[in-house]
């Protein structure tokens, strides 16, 4: 299951995660949000439906021409509101998952992001100096390598509501280093 904010839902994107058996669970974009009409459609309940979406006429620059034409022509998506926004997904057996248990992944999002965040602030790593992803993944593993118990708050950090002792941490750190080995 992949989560995004408004940004992601895009017709190619979504297709791409469906050919690949990844869910998507996503904000409705502020533009088709102010067309979207709940009377479309196949009307499942209050404020949700089945939409079929159309390939966009014209291919994206970024876009070769055979992945243009490998992309489906059509696309079932779910469109529902649930606590003030719309929600786009790709799982459309809604009568299996209810509305507030997509509206509590959705803000699982936010946290997740907000994780990502303290880690790279705990790590110092706010901005990076690389150029490349290559180079990217190195200073990553540098300095998660290179960080010192002293620089965490009471030697532990917090992690998905947990609190992690910096021997944890650091067992980790050596079995993922490990693994590059």
């Amino acid at each position: 299951m992949l989560l995004g904010d408004a940004f992601f839902g895009t017709y190619f994107l979504l297709t791409e995660l469906q050919a690949r058996n990844v869910d998507a669970l996503f904000e409705q974009y502020g533009a088709r949000k102010r067309s979207t009409d709940f009377s479309k459609g196949e009307k499942l309940g209050s404020r949700d439906h089945l939409i079929t979406l159309i390939k966009p006429k014209v291919r994206p620059d970024w876009m070769t021409a055979e992945q243009y034409s490998a992309a489906p022509e059509s696309l079932v998506i779910l469109e529902l509101e649930v606590g003030g926004k719309i929600l786009i997904t790709t799982l459309t057996c809604s009568d299996s998952i209810p509305k507030q248990a997509l509206k509590t992944l959705y803000k699982s999002r936010w946290q997740v992001e907000l994780n990502i965040r303290n880690i790279k602030t705990t790590l110092g790593m706010e901005t990076l100096s690389c150029k490349t992803p290559q180079m990217g993944e190195k200073e990553i593993w540098g300095l998660s390598i290179g960080l010192q118990p002293d620089s965490l708050d009471d030697g532990a950090i917090g992690l998905n509501g947990r609190c992690t002792t910096m021997d944890t941490k650091l067992q980790a750190y050596s079995t993922a280093l490990a693994r590059l080995e």
